[in-house]
């Protein structure tokens, strides 16, 4: 009897039913903390690429700080200390109000020069996103997040709009992708789809994650113009992770690309 008393005791203390061998479900309702954030890559669409990689890009960052994609900027920011504070670490994960990025762009005289230099001061939306990004951990991208375009921009060129436009993806390119076989531009009149060609635009890739169309001198004029990415007459455009474009934003690789390009001045 005591034998029995004493085995039913041990089961409960493990954790175990008796004649199952079945631990008891954790009942609580707690989950396990998060691995992974899609915050950073809202800050890299929204700040890191159209922004910091103007300089923060390559193997001749400013202080070895490279932002030009998520992995990068994580490996470069997260737990790594200061250059210009050793006292602090770049980014200190829960923990904004110490960590020197955040004191850089809030313009913090403890971090020297407000950043980004040159600019215009980052929004509070802006400076708020990566607060909270920190505030949460600091935590990486999923590894499944794919390749996707986060903006195209139209130059100005002596305060009238050109006839360039830059487009930039939320990762790397391999070099192939910025090609004619990749990079298409229809005009479309009323039913009439017509493919330019080579010789009436250029594609000038930037940076990796970049590159400008240029369209030449016209014999006619324009009613509109869409550039593809993904044509399925075409290449697929492909990331150095060996991943398509999500074109379609369905968080997929693959999918067809469109976006009108505006030709008026404003």
């Amino acid at each position: 009897m005591k034998l029995y008393i004493y085995g039913c005791l041990l089961l409960v203390l493990l954790g175990c039913e008796p004649g199952t061998g079945e631990f008891f479900e954790d009942d609580s309702g707690n989950e396990p903390p998060p691995q992974t954030s899609e915050l950073l890559s809202q800050i890299q669409q929204t700040v890191f690429t159209p922004i910091c990689i103007q300089c923060h890009i390559g193997a001749q960052a400013p202080q070895g700080l490279r932002l030009e994609s998520e992995v990068i900027a994580f490996q470069s920011l997260v737990n790594v200390a200061a250059v210009g504070n050793s006292d602090f670490d770049l980014v200190k994960p829960f923990d904004p109000e110490n960590s020197y990025l955040v004191l850089k762009v809030r313009g913090d005289p403890r971090a020297g020069q407000r950043m980004p230099l040159g600019l215009a001061p980052l929004s509070d939306e802006s400076i708020q996103l990566i607060e909270e990004w920190i505030r949460e951990g600091a935590l990486p991208i999923p590894e499944s997040n794919l390749t996707k375009v986060i903006s195209i921009t139209r130059e100005k060129s002596k305060g009238s709009f050109s006839n360039s436009y830059i487009v930039t993806f939320s990762s790397p390119l391999v070099p192939a992708a910025f090609s004619y076989d990749s990079i298409f531009l229809y005009e479309f009149n009323g039913s009439h789809k017509y493919l330019l060609t080579p010789g009436e635009y250029q594609i000038k890739p930037l940076n990796s994650f970049q590159f400008k169309i240029v369209l030449e001198q016209r014999t006619r004029e324009l009613e509109g113009l869409t550039l593809v990415l993904n044509d399925p007459d075409g290449s697929p455009l492909i990331d150095l992770n060996n991943k398509t474009l999500d074109g379609d934003n369905d968080n997929q690789e693959g999918g067809r690309y469109e976006f009108h390009l505006e030709l008026r001045n404003e």
